[in-house]
């Protein structure tokens, strides 16, 4: 507990004057906002502000804070720091900084402790003044109080001192404290008013300015502040919003924190009830501030509440809109900034086999109405946009769909041009490219997802292809779709198709791009008949790539069956590898890897050769025999190597959580003893019925 008695306060409620003959407390265990400049210590206090104004009309005020714990006890507190508004440690002047007190008279205490900081040149003191009717004005000192005279100290709470004082007469006092704690304000009578008293707890920015605030100008030349506002009722009297008096906000211009002010502008009526001591919601209010109002490009707005007159100590920063429209073209229901404009990403409607529609939109982001002069599409995209010239009012989202209507399989691009005139300005033109592919369902086409939907749709290797560890699906979400791609991971490896057929002269297209901005992205492309030679075809790199994705088209010369392979080195990404036929797939799908043929030996000793065997399809196989031939002669046989099946097609989740499907293999060993000599030519032979897989040919000496 505290040594000094809780508030026990008994009013008489009357209008006008209401007297209590009891002892009256601030225990000053209510948070006090001291970042208002303006704050008192409750229903009928003042405060007369002390502030030092450089040269520059600059003000710079005495330093408060508040401690809900740095108190007697434990409890709350009031600190009060040097009588001085300084702009920094060597540039600065004293002030008179005064709480004011109500109507009191009899005896008067307090607690105060010093706080570590006072020094000979700024002790710590409290000092007691006269003041003048209305509070507003400090006359004659009534008494100091300081360690060396008038603290008395407090065996039982070190550190703390109390003062005392009587007044025989009712009168208001005021209090110019320096580097002390305070708790525990008592005076043995209060006269209490009942008062009307309002704060500005907080200004700030409405939800939708961004990251800058600007305020738009009007035709007329008058400018719309709207500013978010949090109040506090600090009086006795509840207000309601349409009845009580003068319960209003008005708002303020600075160009800077302490330069004249422009205003108070505008009355606007506050629109929520607020009981005596309550807080609000934030809000917004609105305010006009007629034109020639001087007010400059940028610069601080704050709000006057006009119940007790004061001025928040919050304000926002914001610059000005002038009455002008401005086009911005984007997807529907995109959110902007004030320094959001139109989009520069194509539009790519992607792989579709039916007429699609994107929605889109011309939004007029500024203050003035925007001329959209005509709008034309390319064939075969359409859009709903009006015929000829129409208009987008200030703040308006006119949706504009555009039409894929997918009648023939095909790659189609073309290009969106949009003519406007921003008021008051020249007539400028937007172009965006639109693209699409109609997808032929006769063509193989490569999405690394499943192709269901719901729960069930995740990533997807397709069946025949081959893929290793380092090559792995990844996901993204946009727009609240989700796209599954191929990543790649070090070392590099290839990521290999199904077997395809292409025509002659036939093209096929992949889609391409990086998640992050590394010049080490790239996406290499081969091609191979067997899925051990390969030629590359092209490369893409970091300085084609871009954040979004991207269709490249390879051409493939001559006629044949063909395996793909795609390196994709990190950060790169890479989807919908789309064209060529999906050929009859090989019914024994073997692969090769990991060949040890041994380039010499002796005659009549022990040569050992080994390889590994991949099982691609999903179901078990058999290789019926594996021989080594040396220069045409079969020379070891081994017979009926089950392999078993490889369902790894599926990702397990996204990301490395997957299987690679050259795991696992069959290792096959061939030991015997060679009869031949000389250097030969030696190669392994696979062979189930008419299925043969050989690996490439080896010299091998014999000794």
């Amino acid at each position: 507990m505290k040594k000094a008695k809780l508030l026990i306060l008994t009013l008489l409620a009357i209008i006008g004057y209401s007297t209590a003959k009891a002892e009256y407390v601030i225990n000053f265990n209510d948070e006090i906002a001291t970042r208002n400049h303006d704050f008192t210590l409750g229903s009928n206090w003042g405060h007369i502000i002390g502030a030092y104004v450089d040269s520059y009309s600059d003000s710079y005020y005495m330093s408060y804070s508040y401690s809900s714990s740095d108190g007697l006890d434990g409890s709350g507190t009031l600190i009060a720091y040097k009588q001085r508004g300084e702009e920094n440690s060597w540039n600065g002047g004293d002030v008179k900084d005064y709480l004011v007190t109500p109507l009191i008279s009899g005896d008067i205490t307090m607690w105060v402790k010093p706080v570590s900081t006072a020094s000979s040149s700024y002790p710590a003191y409290i000092e007691i003044y006269d003041v003048n009717e209305s509070g507003t004005a400090a006359t004659e000192r009534i008494q100091r109080f300081t360690v060396s005279d008038g603290f008395v100290a407090d065996e039982g709470n070190e550190g703390w001192y109390t003062i005392s004082l009587n007044l025989s007469s009712e009168k208001r006092v005021g209090i110019r404290a320096q580097n002390v704690y305070m708790d525990n304000f008592t005076a043995a009578n209060v006269n209490l008013i009942e008062q009307k008293s309002l704060n500005v707890q907080a200004v700030s920015k409405t939800s939708d300015q961004g990251s800058t605030a600007k305020f738009d100008q009007q035709a007329d030349g008058s400018i719309i502040v709207k500013l978010l506002v949090t109040l506090k009722n600090t009086g006795d009297v509840d207000f309601k919003a349409g009845e009580t008096e003068n319960y209003t906000l008005s708002v303020v211009n600075k160009r800077w924190s302490s330069s004249d002010p422009a205003g108070p502008f505008g009355s606007f009526d506050i629109p929520v009830d607020l009981a005596a001591g309550a807080v609000s919601d934030p809000f917004e209010a609105t305010f006009t501030v007629p034109a020639g109002s001087n007010i400059p490009a940028w610069s601080n707005w704050y709000v006057v509440e006009n119940i007790s007159n004061t001025t928040s100590s919050a304000y926002v920063y914001a610059g000005l809109n002038a009455y002008e429209s401005k086009f911005i073209f984007n997807k529907a229901g995109t959110s902007y900034t004030t320094s959001s404009s139109a989009t520069t990403t194509p539009i790519d409607f992607g792989k579709v086999t039916e007429s699609t529609t994107l929605a889109y939109e011309i939004y007029n982001s500024g203050t003035a109405p925007l001329t959209i002069n005509s709008f034309s599409i390319d064939s075969p995209f359409t859009s709903d946009a009006p015929a000829g010239e129409f208009t987008v009012a200030a703040k308006e989202r006119k949706a504009i769909n555009i039409t894929f209507p997918a009648t023939e399989p095909g790659i189609f691009s073309g290009k969106i041009t949009i003519e406007y005139t921003n008021y008051g300005k020249d007539m400028a033109t937007y172009t965006l490219d639109v693209s699409a592919t109609v997808v032929d369902p006769t063509k193989n086409l490569i999405t690394f997802d499943n192709g269901k939907t719901g729960e069930e749709f995740n990533g997807q290797f397709p069946a025949g292809s081959i893929h290793y560890d380092q090559v792995y699906i990844s996901k993204e979400t946009k727009d609240g779709e989700v796209n599954y791609y191929l990543s790649g991971a070090t070392p590099i490896t290839k990521f290999i198709t199904p077997l395809l057929t292409a025509t002659a002269g036939e093209m096929f297209t992949f889609d391409a791009w990086y998640t992050s901005s590394n010049n080490s992205a790239s996406v290499a492309v081969f091609i191979s008949k067997d899925r051990y030679e390969w030629s590359q075809l092209t490369t893409v790199n970091y300085n084609t790539l871009g954040y979004n994705p991207k269709t490249y088209s390879v051409t493939i010369e001559e006629a044949g069956d063909y395996y793909l392979a795609f390196e994709v080195t990190s950060p790169a990404a890479l989807d919908n590898i789309y064209g060529l036929t999906l050929a009859e797939q090989p019914e024994h799908n073997w692969f090769i890897t990991d060949v040890n043929i041994p380039a010499k030996g002796k005659q009549n000793n022990e040569y050992t050769a080994t390889l590994k065997v991949h099982n691609i399809n999903a179901t078990d196989d058999e290789v019926e025999t594996a021989t080594i031939y040396m220069d045409g002669t079969a020379v070891a046989t081994v017979e009926g190597i089950n392999l078993p099946g490889n369902d790894k097609t599926a990702a397990e989740g996204t990301g490395r959580s997957h299987y690679s499907n050259v795991e696992s293999p069959v290792t096959v060993t061939f030991s015997f003893n060679p009869h031949l000599i000389g250097t030969l030519p030696t190669y392994i032979e696979l062979k189930s019925g008419d299925a043969v897989e050989e690996t490439a040919k080896v010299d091998v000496t014999i000794d």
